[in-house]
């Protein structure tokens, strides 16, 4: 049988505590998958759609623009016509922190006709580490704020 001291009591202390720890763990959490899972989203518009099938996303490392890759698996299917355009994204999980691409957005016509389209460069940074800093100072500063209050008696 557990007994419970006399002198125990929840003070605002505890709850002060629980809840700046709560926020630590949930900054490292966070920080932590950013820097595990990077990620790049692309997204571009188009002004009109005249006879587009659909867009490729394709991937290499830059410079050496080796290993192009098909980045999605699935045709993005056009939403546009041939007197409005449309906007699109698409998210990128397959990359490595610290590495650089190259992505190419290629059209691709009702015809089977490819065109490409546009070209850019990226560098993945090391994210996640302020997340992960924030964290670790809420987590301290749990133990350090109720304490600063704490009267002498």
């Amino acid at each position: 049988m557990i007994r419970r001291s006399k002198d125990f009591k929840i003070t605002r202390n505890f709850w002060l505590v629980l809840l700046l720890c709560s926020i630590g763990i949930f900054f490292i959490i966070m920080g932590i998958d950013a820097y595990i899972h990077p990620s790049v989203k692309v997204q571009w518009t188009t002004a009109t759609e005249v006879d587009v099938l659909g867009f490729n996303l394709m991937r290499s490392e830059y410079p050496s623009n080796e290993g192009i890759v098909q980045v999605n698996k699935d045709l993005i299917l056009a939403k546009g016509s041939s007197i409005e355009g449309a906007h699109y994204q698409f998210v990128d999980n397959e990359v490595s922190a610290g590495k650089s691409y190259t992505y190419l957005l290629q059209e691709l016509s009702y015809t089977l006709e490819i065109t490409d389209l546009e070209k850019i460069n990226v560098e993945i940074n090391q994210k996640g580490f302020p997340a992960i800093l924030a964290g670790l100072a809420f987590m301290i500063g749990s133990f350090i704020v109720p304490n600063v209050n704490r009267q002498k008696t």
